[in-house]
């Protein structure tokens, strides 16, 4: 036998009802302030308290309304643990996604480190311009020398 606890606020009418006990049994254990062990944890877990349970539980309460909550005071109810395998399902597509833009990721900055180099890369250009061997030669060099100026193409060289 142990202590009622804090249970003493419960009737006689209560404690039969609640324990599954005769009338007479409950007003014994109102009288003498003592109930036997498994109804005083049968009592706990009434009140709320898992760790009863099981050690790891410590802390935890089951509270009025259903809910389970932590040490911490979060609070969960039923319908947020039944969700719990689809949240881990839905946690871990997400984890894998991340892993594949990560890959894409780093496979575009390759590519575009690639790009990079090649446009600063130092290109050269060959024109080969025809000219005709008639008098308007000497007009269409200096013609050709007067586009590349205009063009400012460094590098580019019109000789005769």
């Amino acid at each position: 036998m142990v202590q009622l606890g804090p249970f003493p606020n419960y009737s006689a009418d209560d404690l039969a009802r609640l324990c599954f006990t005769s009338l007479r049994n409950a007003r014994r254990w109102k009288q003498s302030k003592r109930v036997p062990r498994l109804v005083h944890a049968y009592l706990e877990l009434l009140r709320g308290r898992v760790e009863l349970i099981h050690k790891d539980w410590s802390g935890w309460i089951l509270n009025s309304r259903g809910e389970l909550c932590t040490p911490d005071n979060d609070v969960f109810k039923p319908g947020h643990i039944v969700a719990m395998p689809m949240v881990y399902a839905s946690l871990r597509e997400h984890q894998r996604e991340v892993r594949e833009l990560k890959e894409r990721l780093q496979q575009l900055l390759s590519e575009l480190k690639q790009a990079q180099a090649a446009l600063l890369q130092p290109a050269t250009y060959t024109v080969t311009v025809q000219l005709p061997t008639t008098p308007a030669r000497l007009d269409g060099l200096a013609a050709l020398r007067e586009t590349v100026a205009f063009l400012d193409l460094a590098g580019f060289s019109a000789t005769a």
